[in-house]
């Protein structure tokens, strides 16, 4: 499934966030959620879903290797 535009939003937070502070996985999630309106808990759930809908998704292939192996989304 081809990403939407708020998707396309929210991991250019994401990516934005960790290249300035490289922060861990905790750290960048809530700094992103505060900035996006919803608790970390929905980031999370959101990022999974994203994870989820759009693996196969040649833009998400592209974005996926600026954060570490280890983050779940």
């Amino acid at each position: 499934m081809a990403l939407t535009e708020q998707d396309r939003y929210t991991l250019s937070r994401m990516r934005g966030c960790y290249s300035n502070c490289h922060g861990d996985f905790e750290e960048t999630t809530g700094m992103v959620s505060s900035a996006l309106n919803m608790s970390a808990k929905e980031l999370v759930a959101t990022l999974a879903r994203i994870r989820g809908e759009s693996v196969d998704d040649p833009e998400y292939q592209e974005l996926r290797p600026f954060w570490p192996e280890d983050w779940p989304m």
